[in-house]
């Protein structure tokens, strides 16, 4: 974009890392001011501050709207799902058999998730709403467990079976988690 090696514009963290201080439109003043903080934004040290799916990063460079689904929802493969006041996660599957039915499942999971591994279990865990506002994980006695991270995802904690978990802001949570392992497939938690 600026045809000058990036190294001359980081600068090394107090707190570890690196961040930019340069844009690339500092750089060179052609650059458009949208895609240098476009740009900006996706370099972020702090994953936080990072878009949380390709559509938004996206709708950022062309300059258009990113969808909204408001507060609070999780990003799930790359999508956002609104967190609504009781919800499943699970495998995909079009209906459901005489083994969920066996487990008290009737219907198929709200957030059906395609694993060709098999490793997520058709009804793998509900995300909840209580009418504080305040959100919840709560593994649904699945066979390769959930875990729950507080710190972006460098340290995961197992979450008990049927115990739900509070969320907050920013958690992500590993949907198949086996220690030694690590997770399988995680999601991200928005609470704002």
């Amino acid at each position: 974009m600026t045809a000058k090696d990036p190294q001359a514009s980081i600068r090394k963290l107090q707190q570890g890392g690196e961040e930019l201080f340069q844009s690339p439109h500092d750089l060179e003043p052609s650059v458009p001011q949208g895609l240098s903080d476009a740009v900006m934004k996706a370099m972020s040290f702090d994953p936080k501050q990072r878009y949380q799916t390709t559509q938004d990063m996206s709708a950022a460079i062309i300059g258009g709207p990113s969808k909204q689904v408001g507060y609070p929802h999780v990003v799930v493969l790359g999508k956002k799902c609104r967190v609504k006041k009781d919800m499943q996660i699970g495998r995909e599957h079009k209906s459901c058999d005489k083994r969920c039915s066996k487990n008290g499942y009737k219907h198929p999971p709200e957030i059906g998730i395609v694993d060709s591994e098999l490793y997520l279990s058709k009804h793998h865990a509900k995300l909840s709403k209580d009418g504080t506002g305040q959100c919840w994980i709560e593994d649904l006695g699945s066979l390769n467990g959930t875990a729950m991270s507080h710190d972006g995802g460098k340290s995961f904690r197992p979450i008990p079976e049927y115990k739900r978990q509070p969320l907050s802001d920013g958690d992500i949570v590993a949907l198949v988690y086996k220690a030694g392992k690590g997770p399988y497939m995680t999601i991200a938690f928005k609470a704002s």
